[in-house]
Order: C-alpha cells, then structure tokens, then sequence
C-alpha cells in the first residue's frame, strides 16, 4: 500500500484550494501566525470521511495501519491510549464482573475499571532492585490468578515505562486456555513489530486487544494512538461501541492526518530508519558503557536478575540511567541546564530518555557528553542513602500481608461519606484509601482505592517529596492529607 494517497496529501490539497469555511472549526483557516498549522483543520466536510464510520479517507487510513502492524481490525484514536484502554476494558466486561489487572497498570485502567464499575483482583509485577521500577508480569503468576473462573478480561502493562517487556506470548496462551481476552497496553511500543531491530509487539504474540501511544516513540502528534483488534474471544460489535463512547465527537483531521503520516512513514523508509536507528543506540550503548558512575539499566541487570524479574527483553529505543551517587531529579535537571536535553522523566534512582527514528546522532552525542561529566562530577560522592519505603511498595508479590485491598475500588472511588485525614493518622488507623496517590509520569498508583494506608505508603509519600518528585492524585493538592473511608 506504500505510496497510496494519505490523507494529508488530501489536506494538503484542499487547504491550496479557495474553498471558504462557514462551518467549524472557528479560526476558518485564517491564522496568520499559525498558517500551514490552521489551514489543514478542518472538521467532517464532503470528501473526507467521518471517523464514526468510516467508509472512504480514513477507513482506507485505518487499514493501512492494520496491515503495517497485522492486525485483524485498527482503529485510530484522537483522545489518547487512554481511550483506547477505556474502550477496551468496557467491550470485554460487564458491570460487576471481575478483571485481573497487573498492579502496574497506568491509572486510566483502574479508571475504566471504576467507570464500569468491575471488581478487580492484581496480578504483581516482579519488582527489579532499582527502587520504583516494576520487572515483568510473570506468566505462572496469571496462570495462579485465573484459578479464580470470574475474571473476564486480563490486563497488562508491557513494555513498561522503563522499557521492560513481559512474556506476552506465553500469558496470552494462558489467557486463552481460559477462554478469557488479554489486553495489553503497549502504549510505549507503538513501534515494535515494525522492523527487525523492534521487539515483538503484543499483536504479534497474540494479544486480543492492544494499545499503541503512537505520538510516544512513532512521529505523530501528541495526543493520538491505536487500538487492535484480533482474535474470536472478543465481540467486536462491543469494541465498535465503546471506540466510538469514548470517542470525540469532532475528531481533530490533524491528529488523523499525524497518524496516517507516521504509518507512511515507516511503510516507505522504516527500513532504513530503524536500522540506522539500531546503530546509532548500538553506538551510544557501547560508549555509556564506559560510564563509571552512572549506567543503562539493562546493563547493570543479570540473567538471574532477569529470570526472578519475568524480564523476557528490553526496549532498546528506552534509555534508564540509574546511579548510585545521584537520584533522577539531579540527572534530569544536570541535563536540562548545562546540556539543554530535556529526559521524559526522573524516577527516585533512575531517568528515563527516549530515542525514536527521528533522532540524529548530534542528539545522542550532546546527551553522551552530558553523562560523562556528571559521570565525573559525583564520582567523589559517597553512595546516596538507601530508599527503603517506596522501594518495598513494589515488592509486594513475595509480601501481601501490608497493603492488601481492604475493599473494591469502585466502592472505594464511589463511596457517599468520605473522611479527610494526615497520612500519619490514616497510617496509624490503617484506613482504607478513597483517592489515587501516584507519582506522573508514569502515572502507577503508589496507593489505590480500596487499599489500606500502611505506615510504608505514608513513609514512601515523604520520600518521594524529599527527592522533589511530584506526588498527584490527592484532592488536598498540598498533599498533606488523603481522603479516606470512614
């Protein structure tokens, strides 16, 4: 289909034309300061489809990007992965069913799950040494956990934020001995399957519903993702319903046209650009090597590290540095201020840069540039104090006697008589928990709804203010207080 009629090409066409606009949207294509960005924006007009059924433009789109990522179905989305993901939890349960979700999702799944009102039993992640950053969903560990014949749907988180990738196609097998859809939100791995430097993507290994973000490593506008479709365990009339729910009603033709743009893209030149891609990160990895103080995650972790993890492999287009002589917060803004590299985010001992197709090698080099003297700043440094509190909140798949839900959390989130209190006293009265705590990104609730407010939440809240990392979710935006149940 390479070279076929995009539909910015169409835009592009249009926009040239003298065609005046008495419809939406409001700028009428006159923005002077914004020209090309504002003459391509337009909203359903004769010639260009309608996303709400599509049948010309943006159906021809749509498939496009289903046999780029060989997929059965693909739908484009305008309101984020989190749409998709709200969408697809909706098409596979009912209200009051039950949905097994890996504790690591992000928030929009424990969203959806409130929304449509579903009880929810965890699946936890296999947490790594670094404190705060979760390994693989274990494949045994789903299996132990579909012993329980109401779960409906599965949902896990793969590749992490910190580029952690799980067995995908082993938990689907699982999944589907039980008759039961695994979804998958792949947000950050919209471009794997697409070249041999890629990883595998959850398409490929058998997921029934997954979430691309394609503005997040693919070069589309923020804002837009995909949704796949495949397999029989799903019930695509569902599918089409909630898609179009969470839908806007006025699709933006930009973003669409962002997303046609990027699956060209990498139809015509992704060969090439992934390659050129590979070495490039080959390159900066072997230098970063060399790094005393400072490392890539996947390189300070072992086999066995990996094995007990459930790590089946690594995003290498994910970049993690982590130290031991400096938190997140100072390499991210070390970056930010002397080399003018700004990091997708800082975790407690750990930052996280992403590298995409449209990456050059003077990007990569000012960043190795910058590592390298912060590698010789701290290596004077005595080794920073260990986190142990918000270190230990991942670890609860070999400790549940902590946090343990105490009630579901749609109840939790629904409940009518709500009690504000310090976190100390929630602690000390061990309460249960009425709003998220998370930091963002990545945007994983350290506490949930329904969960018990333990003495090592409260602990890990003032860990992550010391490091300076901003803790959301609370009603009391001074974060002194949290909502609890009565």
């Amino acid at each position: 289909m390479g070279g076929d009629r995009t539909l910015f090409d169409q835009l592009a066409e249009y926009a040239a034309g003298d065609m005046y606009p008495f419809h939406m949207p409001g700028h009428k294509r006159n923005m002077p300061q914004f020209e090309q960005l504002y003459r391509h924006d337009i909203t359903e007009i004769d010639g260009f489809d309608s996303l709400h059924g599509a049948s010309g433009i943006l159906r021809s789109a749509q498939e496009r990007a289903a046999a780029l990522y060989r997929s059965s179905e693909t739908y484009f989305l305008v309101n984020g992965a989190t749409s998709g993901l709200l969408a697809a939890v909706g098409a596979c349960c009912r209200p009051g069913e039950r949905i097994l979700i890996a504790r690591n999702c992000h928030r929009s799944v424990y969203n959806a799950a409130i929304m449509h009102q579903l009880c929810v039993s965890f699946v936890y992640p296999r947490p790594l040494k670094t404190p705060g950053v979760y390994g693989g969903v274990a494949p045994e560990d789903v299996e132990n956990a579909l012993s329980d014949r109401g779960i409906r749907a599965v949902v896990i988180t793969s590749p992490t934020y910190e580029g952690v990738i799980s067995d995908v196609f082993r938990i689907a097998q699982i999944c589907h001995a039980h008759n039961v859809p695994l979804i998958v939100d792949e947000a950050h791995g919209a471009h794997f399957g697409l070249a041999p430097e890629c990883p595998a993507s959850s398409v490929d290994a058998g997921a029934d519903l997954t979430v691309h973000s394609v503005h997040k490593t693919l070069p589309a506008l923020t804002q837009t993702a995909l949704l796949h479709v495949n397999g029989s365990l799903v019930d695509r009339e569902r599918v089409a319903y909630y898609v179009s729910a969470y839908l806007s009603t006025s699709p933006s033709y930009l973003l669409m046209a962002s997303i046609d743009e990027a699956m060209n893209m990498v139809e015509l030149e992704g060969g090439e650009l992934f390659a050129r891609l590979g070495h490039d990160l080959s390159e900066f990895s072997h230098e970063a090597s060399g790094l005393r103080h400072l490392s890539l995650l996947n390189q300070t972790v072992n086999a066995r590290e990996r094995e007990r993890c459930a790590v089946a492999g690594w995003d290498p287009g994910r970049l993690v540095f982590v130290s031991d002589k400096a938190g997140g917060k100072e390499i991210m803004e070390q970056l930010r201020r002397e080399d003018h590299v700004e990091l997708e985010m800082a975790g407690m001992r750990h930052a996280v840069a992403i590298a995409t197709i449209r990456d050059t090698e003077e990007g990569f080099c000012r960043l190795l540039n910058g590592l390298q003297r912060l590698d010789g700043r701290i290596g004077e440094r005595p080794d920073l104090p260990p986190v142990r509190a918000y270190a230990s909140l991942f670890g609860r798949a070999a400790d549940m006697t902590q946090e343990l839900p105490c009630i579901n959390v749609s109840a939790a989130v629904n409940a009518r008589e709500k009690r504000r209190m310090s976190f100390d006293e929630a602690a000390w009265r061990r309460a249960c928990c009425a709003e998220f705590v998370y930091l963002y990104p990545p945007g994983i609730p350290l506490l949930a709804p329904g969960e018990t407010i333990s003495a090592r939440v409260s602990e890990a809240v003032r860990e992550c203010r010391a490091e300076g990392l901003f803790v959301e979710g609370l009603s009391d935006r001074s974060g002194k207080t949290v909502l609890t149940l009565p």
